[in-house]
């Protein structure tokens, strides 16, 4: 299987996260003509500003992706099946009843 890859193909996807997460934002910001400096970053990582935005961003992604996740896979004690827009949720979430459902065993 491995010698049906190219070794382009082999070597771009080695590389892709190296690429995405650090050669890229570089290069942005040296085009952009932002300094990096030691000074600059020492600078930057003392005030609790730059740390609460760091917590703040972390934390509201998390309380986002799993504060919207959590509550549609518990309606009616199964996962919501449908569209997972307001309108089918909110029809979901009044038709709830207090019981939950048992769980379907899959075959």
């Amino acid at each position: 299987m491995r010698e049906s890859i190219s070794i382009n193909e082999r070597l771009q996807s080695a590389y892709a996260p190296y690429v995405a997460y650090v050669i890229l934002p570089l290069f942005a910001l040296a085009n952009a003509g932002v300094v990096l400096s030691s000074e600059v970053l020492a600078g930057a990582a003392g005030p609790t500003l730059t740390w609460g935005i760091v917590v703040g961003l972390v934390a509201g992604k998390l309380l986002g992706v799993f504060g919207s996740s959590v509550p549609t896979l518990f309606i009616n004690g199964r996962r919501h099946v449908g569209p997972y827009d307001a309108r089918s949720l909110l029809r979901a979430l009044t038709t709830a009843t207090d019981t939950p459902v048992a769980e379907e065993r899959m075959p």
